[in-house]
């Protein structure tokens, strides 16, 4: 097993971040047109529709890692985990990201839309984290 706080382990971290941040930025180019229209409508600032995606894919990374954390149970500190866990499904998701489009929509007066993404996220975070969880758990021999 690979400590985490050993050259190794950051090199775990490291591989499995790049894909994971890759994937988050292919996702939100993606999905952030389902949303642009609503944005454009309510003339939100920031990129059209990208807040919303950035939450898909933050609830998204949530279910992956509660899936990872029940089938990594009885391991659950050590390679795999470093590698998927912490490189993968942390880069994955942004809570920094969604932090900023929060802050930019209250700072323009959308307090209800602001409210709405940070609502929708830890709601869809924690129910995908803990359906997630739950499936990992009944792959688990």
């Amino acid at each position: 097993m690979v400590e985490s706080q050993s050259l190794g382990g950051a090199l775990l971290v490291a591989l499995g971040a790049a894909p994971g941040a890759c994937l988050r930025w292919w996702l939100v180019r993606q999905w952030s047109p389902a949303w642009a229209g609503r944005h454009r409508q309510h003339q939100l600032p920031g990129n059209a529709g990208a807040p919303w995606a950035t939450m898909a894919v933050n609830g998204m990374a949530s279910g992956a890692l509660g899936v990872l954390a029940g089938v990594l149970a009885p391991h659950p500190q050590g390679e795999a985990w470093l590698w998927l866990g912490v490189g993968f499904a942390g880069s994955l998701s942004t809570f920094s990201t969604l932090m900023v489009d929060v802050t930019l929509l209250l700072r323009t007066g959308h307090r209800q839309e602001a409210l709405g993404l940070t609502g929708a996220s830890v709601v869809a975070g924690y129910g995908l984290l803990a359906l997630g969880l739950a499936l990992g758990e009944a792959l688990t021999p």
